[in-house]
């Protein structure tokens, strides 16, 4: 539900404003694996660290190759993030 959520409002956001989609997958991603250790109350440290980690990697990799600008990065980062929170606290 969260990925939906995201797609959904990415492609319209794409209408007005560049977003990075790399990002909103990877903030999504690393907010998914965050709401899961929540959820099952699970010592998931090295696992939230790692998704972590490689959301850092693939937003670093957007900005060097110089497809997105800083903001464009951090709204797909957060729009990613948010949709799962949502779509989280819609279904539980």
């Amino acid at each position: 539900m969260g990925i939906f959520i995201a797609t959904s409002i990415g492609l319209v956001f794409n209408n007005f404003i560049k977003i990075s989609l790399h990002a909103m997958a990877a903030g999504g991603a690393a907010m998914a694996v965050i709401l899961f250790a929540y959820y099952y109350q699970a010592p998931f440290g090295l696992f939230i660290s790692i998704a972590l980690i490689l959301a850092g990697l693939i937003c670093t990799s957007r900005l060097l190759v110089s497809d997105h600008t800083n903001a464009e990065i951090y709204y797909g980062l957060l729009v990613g993030a948010a949709c799962q929170l949502v779509s989280y606290l819609f279904v539980m």
